[in-house]
């Protein structure tokens, strides 16, 4: 598909080059239109079909026409064009090496274009140049950074959801395995939150595919209390949950909906008993969200709360706490 639309656009702009160099004067000290003036303004446009693929070669062939077309005594206007699109691709898809090499064709381009061409070049067609250079440059610049955030954070969306339903099918597999010759009925349950967690997740996959494309209304949050009561038995803990239904843009549902999950299934992996309590409360602007675990009590875990609470502190074994903003 992007090989696609680089030759839609190779060919319109090579169209619309053609076009300007047969209508538009060149002016009195330049060479008429000829076979030569067609060639050199669509062969450098022709060549954006391949810029993403090799970007830094088309960068140097269309620099190096405009130096040829400013020799053979063509004018500049229309051969310009396809260098700040090969640049700006250079810049959007090559490292850091790559785009000072693609700095230098370029440059080496526009040496050529003034020591060539026929009417002389001034401060203003060098401010001109300098301006392309540097359009093009941050554009491609922008370009990249923002494909690497999408890239990220699709990434952990991905770890997020998958993360976590392999996480909890990974506790109640260890469940159903230990008690299936004492308990058939309780390892039945565990291999069916299995089930369902796998489900989940290849729904989840199916939802990150639109994660970049939401829309930005607030939407309502209500936790699946029982959904998430069931997840812990099925791991044998207890889930006390508080939670009062709360308003959130998509983004900060979602985000959410994944630190809650997680943070309960990091609660059930780093601790093997006690209560997990989930509190969820909208404070005027602001979503708070609390998930903490209290061990059962021992001899060392109570000394330790008894030496923080001489201290004028508290002790808590496993405690989360999110604040998000809430949706106007």
């Amino acid at each position: 598909m992007t090989l696609r639309k680089d030759a839609v656009l190779a060919a319109g702009l090579a169209v619309l080059g053609v076009l300007v160099t047969a209508v538009v004067p060149a002016g009195h000290a330049y060479r008429a239109v000829d076979g030569w003036t067609v060639l050199l303004a669509a062969l450098p446009a022709l060549a954006l079909a391949a810029r993403q693929r090799w970007p830094l070669a088309v960068l140097t062939l269309v620099s190096a026409t405009v130096a040829v077309n400013a020799a053979a005594g063509f004018t500049v206007a229309v051969v310009q064009w396809p260098v700040w699109i090969a640049l700006y691709t250079c810049f959007a898809l090559r490292d850091v090496p790559a785009r000072l090499i693609g700095l230098g064709v370029v440059g080496a381009g526009v040496v050529g274009y003034v020591a060539f061409d026929r009417e002389v070049v001034g401060p203003f067609e060098l401010s001109s140049v300098a301006v392309c250079v540097l359009v093009a440059a941050f554009a491609g610049d922008a370009t990249r950074v923002r494909r690497r955030l999408a890239a990220t954070r699709l990434a952990r969306e991905l770890h997020d959801a998958v993360g976590h339903a392999v996480n909890v099918m990974v506790l109640q597999a260890g469940v159903a395995r230990r008690v299936f010759a004492t308990d058939p009925a309780f390892a039945r349950e565990a291999l069916e939150h299995i089930e369902y967690a796998g489900r989940e997740a290849l729904s989840e996959l199916d939802g990150v595919l639109h994660v970049l494309t939401e829309a930005d209304a607030p939407v309502g949050v209500h936790l699946d209390v029982e959904d998430l009561v069931a997840r812990a038995r099925a791991a044998g803990r207890e889930l006390v949950v508080r939670a009062e239904p709360v308003a959130l843009r998509p983004g900060g549902a979602r985000a959410l909906r994944r630190i809650l999950l997680e943070a309960v299934t990091n609660a059930l992996r780093h601790s093997d008993s006690g209560p997990i309590r989930v509190d969820l409360v909208q404070d005027q602007g602001t979503v708070r969200l609390a998930v903490a675990n209290d061990l059962t009590p021992g001899r060392g875990l109570t000394n330790m709360r008894e030496r923080a609470e001489e201290a004028g502190g508290a002790l808590e074994t496993f405690v989360l706490r999110a604040s998000l903003p809430a949706a106007s």
